[in-house]
């Protein structure tokens, strides 16, 4: 099914014409309110795939660290740049001081 933002059903057709100019979203739903994939290729982790990391993770995973998923960002395990998707199973909460720290560490072995 295709939708305008305003709501509006079409047909895959009728938007043919609008391809080159269009901004598309993907959005798979399992069921009228559960959204279980919004894409991949944005940077950031936002929304349904955000919520659903901080609610899988609760707390900050770096090594015996009880920073509340409130106070967190949502950090990707294989990095981005690497060719990491933007999706639940390459996400993990991580606080700043853990998630900035990764960045800063040479990298030399696998982080705790």
């Amino acid at each position: 099914m295709c939708e305008l933002s305003d709501g509006t059903v079409v047909t895959p057709g009728q938007l043919v014409p609008w391809l080159t100019t269009a901004d598309l979203e993907r959005i798979v739903f399992d069921g009228p309110s559960r959204v279980i994939d919004v894409g991949v290729k944005q940077r950031l982790f936002g929304g349904a795939t955000r919520r659903a990391v901080e609610v899988r993770d609760r707390f900050c995973t770096g090594f015996a660290c009880d920073e509340p998923a409130a106070r967190c960002e949502v950090d990707h395990v294989l990095p981005y740049a690497l060719g990491g998707l933007t999706v639940q199973d390459n996400g993990r909460l991580r606080c700043p001081a853990h998630h900035d720290g990764r960045r800063k560490r040479p990298r030399a072995g696998p982080e705790p």
